[in-house]
């Protein structure tokens, strides 16, 4: 079994040469949408922040974090980044937005800082609590890595409501 994960993984798992060029492109929007909001702290989130996204994945989720008290944070944000990027506005728990810059595809998503979960307004909130969590067992990100495919496999990966499969959320609790 184990050399059959194995093999698996080798289909799955990014090389160190995506990794870099996907930690460079990351790296540049997250930058510039830093420099779009310096009210808040932006910072990547998702499986690129985890070490768990899959080989050929060109999707990052960017969370931008603003301090606590701050009213109508997607409308804020769309006004301070739609001169530089082309948005499309998606409903959720909480609006967020999604860019496509080549091949890549980036949500961009407002979020308020919160240092324990149970001072979120809305779920995202806490995102950058759960990949924090998830990090503490980096040892089993390949094993979440295959969690993930067995699902995608199986057409029951992703949370969109067409889809009504398993998050990748779902697969970090279940692995770990």
């Amino acid at each position: 079994m184990k050399s059959v994960l194995k093999e698996a993984l080798k289909d799955i798992k990014p090389t160190p040469a995506e990794e870099k060029a996907a930690a460079k492109r990351i790296g540049e929007v997250v930058a510039r949408v830093q420099k779009l909001v310096p009210e808040a702290k932006v910072v990547l989130g998702g499986s690129g922040e985890k070490g768990t996204w899959l080989k050929q994945s060109h999707d990052a989720d960017i969370f931008v974090q603003f301090p606590k008290g701050r009213e109508a944070i997607s409308d804020l944000l769309e006004r301070k980044i739609s001169r530089a990027f082309k948005l499309q506005r998606l409903h959720g728990s909480r609006d967020y937005f999604q860019t496509r810059l080549g091949d890549f595809v980036f949500e961009i998503i407002p979020i308020i800082s919160i240092k324990k979960a149970e001072e979120a307004e809305n779920i995202t909130d806490v995102s950058p609590l759960h990949a924090k969590w998830v990090k503490k067992y980096a040892k089993l990100a390949d094993d979440i890595r295959l969690a993930k495919q067995f699902f995608k496999a199986a057409g029951a990966y992703g949370a969109e409501s067409h889809i009504s499969g398993f998050s990748g959320y779902i697969c970090e609790v279940l692995t770990i």
